[in-house]
């Protein structure tokens, strides 16, 4: 089954960079396992995902 989400977030002023670099290191390995795929932007306080 495909399926499609588009999601808008915003990050919050209490999480530092270096914490969301390690988010996105492990979403990538994670994702990666269950065969996830897309796209995500961030402009330094807004995430697009697709």
């Amino acid at each position: 089954m495909l399926s499609t989400l588009i999601y808008r977030s915003r990050l919050s002023v209490e999480v530092a960079l270096d914490v969301l670099e390690q988010v996105v290191a492990r979403a990538k390995v994670n994702n990666e396992k269950i065969n996830v795929t897309g796209i995500l932007l961030f402009d330094g306080e807004h995430f697009f995902k697709y």
